[in-house]
């Protein structure tokens, strides 16, 4: 009876995180090079080919590149296909819960203390929460668990079961390989697993599976995993992603984060780290090769943060095999507070998230982040060529969105495997000079400027389109937050190729005195712009509003003039006079 109404908490408990793995991965999708894995993916699955040099960028393209993710990217795209930006936020959604799932499984398996397993995952969730993204590494910590489930059906009594496991740990190192650069880190796994159950039986007196066969299964593991993939071994490009990284915050030491170390992150993980050092000293004699691990990737974590993660997915289970036995003797059964503590947990979470990632909560693209109205004008006209876009992310998600009919100038790569004098500046330009010298010069189709973190825009975004202005490109779109200038060679389809372009209003022209200057020779042209203005904002920001009341209140204004503003604004005349 006891097994029976644990193995029901079990279930409840695996339900209860799904749901708590629902609600956490249902943010919209912000910028980040995940939208660069999308595109490749997305090439795989049109070509069946992976590619081995540059094809997404015009300015170098067919220069090498090693996807070592190129399975996840085929994922990724897969679900992209399915059903775009929802297909995405699911995928994020399974990965999370299979984490989730798999190592409360491997906890329970190991210590038969379900609720004390579900507290565990919780905590996993909360120490792993901000690396929990839509990126290849995601799939790669659900192998990590995934190993360490697998792994406890050693104990087994029967051998077939015990082959049955080591199919399985093909099966998912084989994936690990072609999912993320981190799968060396899974046999080392395997291989100390392996060891300290060996050990464990030898102590017992028994052996389940004779030492020679352990040795020849481990070894053909290593083997068929090693040259299974596309890319052959190479451990030159381990150190070059060292170097390449160092320049990233997630490569840098912990105590090298200034103020950042104090987040509440931080703080928890150095609370876990202490638990960690505590808790070996108890178990050193029951699995030294495991703990030997468990405090090698601690160790990284703090030299290199990113790998809080992997910390913790090896860390935890030692405090968790630490704690000793406690008889629940309270009235509320542990089925209750479980559901108490995965809302709790939820809720940490979903404001942590808000907090310090300015992650925005529902299903969809992050239009805050990612210049998704934009990519839509572009794409609704069929847009084609070359595209520069200046700033952090934004060239990525018009790579993806617009695939395959643009080629951006750099996307995340840059600046690690792209030479550094041209590439950073492209990256991370932010003056007038540079614009002119290094972005100008690129044969180039259409360039979308704009701020994907704040609407009041910077100088050199002014100044930039003012050198655009003068030099003939037109301004085709725009609004709070971005605007696309299209070159005399920009390719639109036959019907939109003489599509009208702003005559006098610019995202950044909207100050009441250069309007009136403007509006007093130009008003239809203005009328004229604030057409097209109203087809491309009304609905989302309406910035086209804010332009009709810095206009209403001129006084050469005739009262057909502002008649035709009253039209145009499209609200009540209250509204516009105040």
């Amino acid at each position: 009876m006891q097994s029976s109404e644990s193995s029901r908490e079990q279930v409840f408990f695996c339900f209860l995180l799904v749901v708590v793995a629902a609600i956490s991965s249902g943010y919209k999708i912000p910028s980040g090079d995940h939208w660069t894995h999308i595109a490749q993916g997305l090439y795989i699955l049109d070509t069946g080919t992976i590619p081995r040099e540059d094809v997404h960028s015009f300015t170098y393209a067919g220069a090498p590149w090693v996807n070592w993710e190129w399975l996840h990217n085929v994922m990724q795209a897969f679900f992209w296909r399915l059903s775009e930006e929802f297909g995405v936020i699911l995928f994020r959604f399974l990965q999370i819960a299979a984490l989730l799932v798999l190592f409360f499984g491997y906890l329970v398996r190991r210590t038969h203390r379900p609720f004390l397993s579900f507290f565990a995952t919780i905590a996993l969730l909360l120490l792993t929460l901000p690396r929990l993204n839509d990126r290849p590494h995601v799939f790669a910590y659900g192998c990590m668990a995934g190993v360490l489930f697998v792994s406890t059906y050693w104990d087994t009594a029967k051998n077939k079961k015990a082959w049955v496991a080591w199919g399985a740990l093909l099966f998912i190192m084989l994936g690990w390989r072609n999912v993320h650069p981190s799968w060396p880190l899974g046999l080392l796994l395997i291989t100390v697993l392996l060891l300290d159950w060996y050990r464990q039986e030898k102590r017992g007196g028994e052996t389940l599976l004779p030492l020679k066969k352990r040795v020849l299964a481990l070894a053909a593991l290593v083997l068929v995993t090693v040259i299974c993939s596309p890319f052959p071994l190479d451990f030159r490009h381990y150190v070059s992603l060292q170097q390449e990284g160092a320049m990233l915050p997630e490569w840098r030491p912990l105590f090298l984060l200034g103020r950042d170390l104090f987040r509440v992150y931080f703080l928890s993980f150095f609370v876990f780290a202490g638990g960690i050092i505590f808790c070996v000293w108890h178990q050193r004699a029951q699995r030294p090769f495991y703990l030997f691990v468990a405090l090698g990737m601690l160790v990284e974590a703090f030299w290199h943060n990113r790998f809080i993660p992997d910390a913790v997915l090896l860390g935890l289970p030692v405090i968790v095999e630490s704690v000793p036995p406690i008889s629940w003797r309270s009235p509320v059964r542990p089925v209750l507070v479980g559901i108490l503590l995965g809302a709790a947990a939820t809720l940490l979470s979903r404001n942590y998230l808000i907090s310090y990632y300015d992650l925005r909560w529902g299903w969809g693209i992050d239009e805050v982040h990612n210049p998704i109205h934009a990519a839509r004008f572009l794409k609704e006209h069929r847009a084609g060529g070359n595209l520069f876009a200046a700033y952090w992310n934004t060239s990525d998600f018009l790579l993806c969105y617009l695939y395959p009919h643009i080629k951006v100038a750099v996307d995340m790569r840059v600046p690690g495997l792209y030479p550094f004098d041209f590439a950073n500046r492209l990256w991370y330009i932010n003056n007038e000079q540079d614009f002119r010298r290094f972005v100008l010069t690129l044969p180039l189709d259409y360039l979308v400027l704009g701020r994907p973190d704040a609407v009041a825009f910077q100088k050199h975004d002014e100044g930039m389109e003012e050198i655009l202005a003068r030099d003939g490109y037109e301004l085709v779109y725009f609004d709070r937050r971005y605007a696309v200038y299209r070159t005399s060679q920009g390719r639109l389809r036959p019907e939109a190729a003489a599509m009208p372009a702003y005559r006098v209003l610019r995202r950044w022209r909207n100050d009441p005195t250069l309007l009136a200057e403007a509006a007093h020779e130009r008003f239809d042209d203005i009328l004229f712009d604030l057409e097209l203005l109203k087809q491309h904002t009304a609905g989302r920001d309406n910035a086209y509003r804010a332009v009709i009341r810095s206009l209403y209140g001129q006084p050469f204004l005739s009262d057909e003039q502002r008649s035709r503003l009253e039209k145009l604004y499209d609200s009540p005349p209250g509204d516009l006079g105040s």
